[in-house]
């Protein structure tokens, strides 16, 4: 089998992988799926795929959750500093060498992981997140348009907010979809969506969607605990293949 099968049968699968994620939690698909591709491509490449299929299934999901409440008001003003934060981040990813990107996005995720196991229990009343969504709002878009890893710091304030599940996944998504709009143009300002990435962005959209009805259905026999401990699996393993690629480049 050639190396360009080899990638694009991994390429799919981690897109599909993330989909699968994103049905079971809402927030799975940037989360593991761009730091696959990026391990397989690069960040840029791997941030362009994902616009489509992020676009769409943070929409449709959205909608499907579309009558919760809770968590709204911070919501507004953390949209406004993603939507500032990622311009501002997309710009420097147009700037650094992909090499130190691949080492950022390793850096984030393993800070991420060590956030998610020393703070598990981590919750913020609404009065407290309301009052620091903005600034958030700018760092989770900032590290979004730089690494395309905004988990750390987004996807943590969100879910210590401990909203209902419903009002979780539309904030989630939202924030989501912000990012990922707003992206997409900053990309395509600073040069790094073309035409041939737009194409396979769309074709993305299948592995993606599959992969949030497989995740749905999943979740109901496996339960959310399980996905959990296997989504810190995959982003360790990430972390030191991202981390192996980028160190001998570096010292050479």
């Amino acid at each position: 089998m050639s190396a360009d099968i080899s990638f694009l049968i991994l390429g799919l699968a981690a897109i599909l992988f993330g989909g699968m994620l994103k049905g079971v939690t809402g927030a799975g698909g940037p989360l593991v799926a761009i730091p696959l591709l990026a391990s397989l491509y690069s960040i840029p490449v791997a941030l362009a795929v994902m616009i489509v299929p992020g676009i769409v299934s943070n929409i449709w999901q959205m909608r499907v959750s579309r009558q919760a409440r809770e968590g709204r008001s911070a919501l507004w003003r953390m949209l406004v500093g993603c939507a500032i934060g990622v311009v501002f981040g997309t710009m420097l990813l147009g700037i650094l060498p992909d090499t130190w990107l691949l080492l950022l996005l390793a850096i984030i995720i393993l800070a991420y992981l060590v956030l998610r196991l020393a703070r598990p229990a981590l919750e913020l009343p609404g009065a407290i997140a309301k009052r620091w969504a903005l600034p958030v709002g700018l760092v989770t878009g900032f590290i979004q348009g730089a690494a395309g890893m905004s988990a750390p710091v987004g996807v943590t304030f969100i879910t210590a907010q401990r909203l209902p599940r419903d009002s979780q996944v539309f904030v989630l998504s939202a924030v989501f979809l912000v990012l990922t709009g707003f992206q997409s143009v900053s990309l395509t300002a600073v040069g790094l969506m073309s035409w041939q990435l737009l194409a396979t962005s769309i074709a993305a959209l299948v592995p993606m969607l599959a992969g949030i009805v497989i995740g749905q259905k999943l979740a109901r026999l496996y339960g959310q605990h399980f996905f959990d401990r296997l989504t810190e699996a995959v982003l360790l393993g990430t972390a030191v293949s991202l981390i192996a690629r980028a160190i001998p480049q570096i010292a050479s």
